[in-house]
C-alpha cells in the first residue's frame, strides 16, 4: 500500500447531517415511554437497595453488639472455671492432708484443728448438758429482756403489767435455779467438776 494516498473526506454536509440524526435517534429514544419506565425501575431499585443496606448495616451492627457480649460471657466463664479448677486442686490438696493425718482437721494447707479440741457431742449426757446450757442462756436472757437489760430495747416491764412480769420472772428465776442444780449433776457424774 501506498502511505501517500489522499485521506477521503467527508462533505462537510454530509458530516452535519449524520449528527443530526444520530442526535434525533437519542432524543428520541429518550422521548420514549420505554426510557421513563427505565428510570423508574432504577430510582425504585435504588430505594429497595438502600433499604436492604440499611437493614443488613442493622443486623451487622447487632451480631458486633452479640458477638462482644458472648466474649464477656466467654471470659467470665472462662474465670469461673479457673476458679473452680483452682478450688479443685485446693479441695484435692485438703483431702491428702486430712488422709495423711487422722489426729488433725485441715481446713486450709496451713490451717488445722486437733480432733481432741472438737467437742463433738457423742454421748447423751453430753448433749443433755449442752441443752440445760442453752435454756439457762434464754431464760437469762428473757429476764434481762424484761428488765430492760438489753441496751436496743426499752424494758417490757411497766406500772400495767408490772404483777404478770414480777410472776413470769419469778417462774423463769425457779426453772433457772433448777436447771443449774440438775447442770451441775450431769457434771459430776461426767467428772467435769
Amino acid at each position: 500500500m501506498d502511505d501517500n494516498l489522499p485521506i477521503p473526506t467527508v462533505p462537510q454536509v454530509l458530516h452535519r447531517e449524520l449528527l443530526e440524526q444520530l442526535s434525533n435517534k437519542i432524543n428520541a429514544y429518550l422521548q420514549q415511554d420505554n426510557c421513563n419506565q427505565v428510570v423508574a425501575q432504577v430510582n425504585e431499585n435504588s430505594t429497595k437497595f438502600s433499604t436492604l443496606y440499611n437493614q443488613l448495616n442493622h443486623h451487622y451492627q447487632q451480631a458486633q453488639a452479640n458477638s462482644r457480649h458472648l466474649e464477656d460471657h466467654m471470659n467470665y466463664l472462662s474465670q469461673q472455671l479457673q476458679q473452680i479448677t483452682k478450688l479443685d486442686h485446693d479441695l484435692a490438696i485438703l483431702d491428702q492432708l486430712n488422709n495423711s493425718q487422722p489426729d488433725k482437721v485441715y481446713t486450709s494447707s496451713t490451717t488445722h484443728v486437733l480432733l481432741d479440741d472438737l467437742i463433738i457431742p457423742d454421748l447423751p449426757l453430753v448433749k443433755q448438758l449442752y441443752d440445760i446450757v442453752l435454756e439457762m442462756k434464754a431464760i437469762k436472757d428473757t429476764i434481762s429482756l424484761i428488765g430492760g437489760g438489753f441496751d436496743s430495747q426499752s424494758e417490757i416491764i411497766n406500772d400495767s403489767n408490772m404483777d404478770m412480769c414480777v410472776k413470769t420472772v419469778r417462774n423463769l428465776g425457779r426453772e433457772l435455779f433448777w436447771l443449774e442444780l440438775t447442770k451441775n449433776e450431769v457434771a459430776k457424774v461426767m467428772s467435769l467438776h
